[in-house]
């Protein structure tokens, strides 16, 4: 129950409204942040996070950063079991990040639940994705990404037992683009056999799921609206069951 107004900055460097770290069994709620120049939710020293939830949160960050493009609403590093962030209105965007080998990839345990969040731009030209997935046992469900410059960045530790399922990734405002992961729903810089993408609509993507080099990924039961590329680029282990719908003259 607490609001806080231009206070994630210190001199020299960017901070965060509240910064956490080495904890188990923390909730943090009913949080409004405003802030024109430092970040959102940081971690403390190197992070650790376990059986954390963080819900029910309105944040506003400055959408010009000049190494990110914009702030930060929450970064988190070193994430173990049980923690969730579900609730969240945002414009600017979501970082998750572990060390190499750091926490174990199990199958069926998330070490980050991500649903309810709701991510909309609010001048329609961000080059940042929504969401940064580069951590494993990540799972991303019930999402609305609008007008982001991408939607999912999965990459290094990310690349292991990621779900991404009923999500809907929109590019409204601004002329989808290409080139390195411009306007793409997902973006995979090179292959994994981790990434299950199941039950999304992407809508005005340039690629709408763009991965790089050969990969074990899973796509099911996704909708591609009015994509201007490839509603899948790069090799996939399974793609069944995708509506396609173009309507481009």
């Amino acid at each position: 129950n607490c609001n806080f107004t231009n206070s994630g900055s210190n001199p020299g460097e960017q901070e965060g409204c509240l910064k956490i770290g080495g904890i188990d069994g923390c909730e943090i709620y009913n949080i409004n942040i405003n802030d024109v120049e430092g970040q959102g939710i940081k971690f403390a020293h190197v992070g650790h996070h376990r059986n954390t939830k963080i819900h029910d949160c309105t944040m506003r960050l400055s959408e010009s950063h000049s190494i990110w493009g914009e702030f930060m609403a929450m970064e988190l590093w070193n994430l173990s079991y049980g923690n969730e962030v579900y609730n969240i209105d945002l414009n600017t965007w979501l970082s998750y990040v572990n060390f190499v080998n750091i926490y174990p990839d199990t199958p069926g345990v998330d070490n980050l639940y991500v649903h309810d969040v709701k991510c909309i731009d609010l001048n329609g030209e961000s080059s940042k994705e929504a969401i940064e997935v580069a951590a494993p046992s990540i799972r991303v469900a019930n999402c609305y990404f609008q007008d982001k410059g991408f939607g999912f960045a999965v990459w290094n530790e990310g690349k292991r037992n990621i779900f991404i399922h009923n999500n809907i990734v929109a590019n409204v405002v601004r002329t989808p683009g290409f080139g390195f992961a411009n306007s793409a729903g997902v973006f995979v810089p090179d292959g994994s056999p981790g990434i299950k993408i199941y039950n999304n609509i992407f809508d005005r993507m340039g690629n709408a799921i763009e991965i790089s080099g050969s990969s074990g990924a899973d796509v099911r039961n996704n909708v591609f609206l009015f994509t201007e590329g490839a509603d899948v680029q790069g090799s996939v282990a399974t793609s069944t069951n995708n509506l396609k719908y173009h309507t481009h003259s």
